[in-house]
């Protein structure tokens, strides 16, 4: 079975290479791996959560502001109780927007 995970415990040793050896390729590949694994490669997966975090923001101050404009007759419930409902990710301001807000439907 392959381990696919250094040993900390056990560094592997340094080796300097010569110029013009295969040495120094290997030497370029170990460092391309190195930055890798200091976390290189999982940029845009920190870019996307940040850009998500932002628009879940953004989503949750939209509905609280709404719910700050609108008056109690047109909320379903005590404006008061969808203050707090509206922190949780995601579910919260989607339930304002489809369940909170009375339509009349005439």
């Amino acid at each position: 079975m392959t381990s696919y995970t250094k040993n900390l415990a056990s560094p592997s040793p340094r080796v300097t290479p010569q110029p013009g050896s295969s040495a120094a390729s290997g030497a370029l590949q170990q460092a391309a791996g190195a930055a890798a694994s200091l976390g290189l490669a999982k940029v845009p997966l920190r870019i996307g959560g940040v850009v998500l975090g932002l628009v879940q923001f953004a989503f949750a101050a939209l509905a609280a502001w709404d719910l700050a404009q609108r008056d109690p007759d047109e909320v379903r419930g005590p404006k008061l109780a969808w203050v707090p409902a509206l922190f949780i990710n995601w579910i919260g301001p989607a339930a304002y927007f489809l369940f909170g807000i009375r339509h009349d439907r005439r």
